[in-house]
Formats: structure tokens, C-alpha cells, sequence
């Protein structure tokens, strides 16, 4: 999978920054390198969403149901068993975005087994599911600042629901 940074054991190993762990090093540790650990995007399942960020989702492994990691779809960012892949292809990345989003609807997908007889009944559900967790996600992040009602992330007031008609 081509990737931009990543970060992991294995490129903290090979850092040679004096200043250990910085986010962004400037060594060249965190440049791809032919020997790097790649994510098996075949065993990878998502599960739902993360309690953090609107774009982020939580991986799963399939053969066993342990988690993962997480995706996030905004930055094409990747975490899979410890390792950070930033600036991911996102061409490479279609196997879990297609879990995640249902064509050009840009809603989540994932399907609620059992959910409804039918599809009204099955989007029903899933709406008030979607609902109970940002009702959640909100009661949790209520007195941090920067936390909107309105959009459900740390948007500090400057997301669409949140401009007022002049």
C-alpha cells in the first residue's frame, strides 16, 4: 500500500533525531522504506464509529473480531496493530471506504443484522442508533471546549451549523 509517513516501532527504531518522538521528524525515519510493515486490507472489517472525530471508524480483524486500529477518512490516515500510516492512496484504501460509505451518499453503511423486514424499517433503526450515539458522544464532550452540538466534533463554532443567516 503506498502511504506518505508512518510511524511505528519500526520507524522509531530507525530514527536517528536526538529529539525522540517527535510528531513530524525530520530524520527521513518516517518516510516509507521497502521494509516496513504493510496492513492486510483483506482481514480488515469496520466496525462502526470511532467515539472521536467524525471521519474516524474502528477496524476490526475478521478472522479473529479483535480490533485493529482505526481508519480515518478525512486525512486517508490508517492505524493498523500500532503503526500510523498517514497520506494514504485512497484508491488502496476502497475495500474499507466501500464499508464505510454507500456510494456518493457520504452516510455510513454498515448493516445492522437483523435491523428491520425491510429497508425503511432497517433505516429506521440505524438512524436512531446514529442518533443515541451522537446523543452519547455529546453528554461525554459537552463541557470540553471546542465541542459542538450542532455537528457532533470539535469544530470551536466554525462548521455550516453553526453560521447564523445576517
Amino acid at each position: 500500500m503506498k502511504y506518505t509517513l508512518i510511524r511505528g516501532p519500526k520507524q522509531k527504531a530507525r530514527c536517528t533525531d536526538p529529539i525522540k518522538g517527535r510528531l513530524y521528524c525530520d530524520c527521513g525515519c518516517q518516510d516509507p522504506q521497502v521494509d516496513d510493515p504493510q496492513p492486510d486490507l483483506g482481514d480488515l472489517v469496520v466496525e462502526g464509529r470511532a467515539n472521536h472525530g467524525y471521519a474516524d471508524y474502528v477496524l476490526s480483524h475478521k478472522a479473529t473480531g479483535a480490533k485493529a486500529g482505526e481508519i480515518n477518512t478525512q486525512y486517508c490516515a490508517l492505524v493498523v496493530d500500532g503503526v500510523e500510516y498517514l497520506g494514504c492512496d485512497r484508491e488502496e484504501m476502497s475495500p474499507l471506504i466501500n464499508q464505510i460509505f454507500d456510494g456518493d451518499k457520504n452516510r455510513f453503511a454498515l448493516l445492522l443484522s437483523g435491523a428491520g423486514d425491510t429497508l425503511a424499517e432497517t433505516a429506521a433503526v440505524v438512524h436512531v442508533v446514529e442518533r443515541l450515539v451522537d446523543m452519547d458522544q455529546d453528554d461525554r464532550n459537552k463541557h470540553h471546549y471546542g465541542w459542538c452540538m450542532k455537528c457532533h466534533s470539535y469544530c470551536y463554532g466554525d462548521c455550516e451549523a453553526n453560521v447564523s443567516s445576517l
